[in-house]
């Protein structure tokens, strides 16, 4: 039980880490770079720094989570880790959403979940992902939870306009009237 805390609690942190970076202007680079890398070379961005940024802070996270299955485990070898494997945690990463943390976490909850609930299908789990993913794939290429871009680029502008909406009603029929009985943003004939 101590590891389901020891681990849930480095999950949380990392997506806060992680969710923080891609709000900074080295998220704003990638996020560049993945739609489309030559604009964003032309635009000034140094492609190939913030890829060995990626790769490097890719492979941080990976040793973190191999430290804390090794450290669970207790002994790790190179056959836990074989083709089939990868391709679990590549269809998780699909299914749920590619460039969204939330999908990654919901798409890994799925490929692990269900195997485990439904033991019937167990042995046919790489027929059903493998199925699952062309699906995806020809239905819905963006995956389960899409990356939400336009919400991250206006999400002050949506919360200012949330929270500055009027309680009250407006009466369109009787307009305020200011203290000389005009009605409010009107000027008066001596004005």
């Amino acid at each position: 039980m101590p590891w389901y805390w020891l681990t849930l609690t480095v999950i949380i942190i990392v997506t806060l880490l992680v969710g923080n970076l891609e709000r900074s202007r080295v998220g704003r680079a990638w996020i560049a770079i993945r739609e489309d890398e030559d604009a964003a070379e032309i635009m000034g961005v140094p492609t190939f720094k913030y890829k060995v940024w990626a790769f490097a802070i890719g492979a941080a996270i990976g040793g973190l989570s191999g430290a804390l299955f090794a450290g669970q485990v207790g002994f790790v070898n190179n056959q836990k880790f074989d083709v089939t494997t990868s391709i679990l945690f590549l269809a998780a990463v699909v299914l749920g959403g590619a460039g969204n943390k939330v999908g990654a976490i919901l798409g890994g909850a799925l490929v692990s979940y269900i195997p485990l609930r439904f033991t019937a299908i167990a042995e046919y789990k790489y027929l059903i992902f493998g199925i699952a993913l062309v699906l995806i794939m020809i239905f819905r290429s963006q995956g389960l939870l899409p990356a939400r871009q336009r919400l991250l680029a206006y999400g002050r502008t949506a919360l200012n306009k949330i929270t500055s909406r009027d309680t009250e009603p407006k009466d369109t029929d009787n307009p305020p009237t200011g203290p000389e009985g005009r009605v409010a943003g009107q000027r008066g004939a001596e004005a």
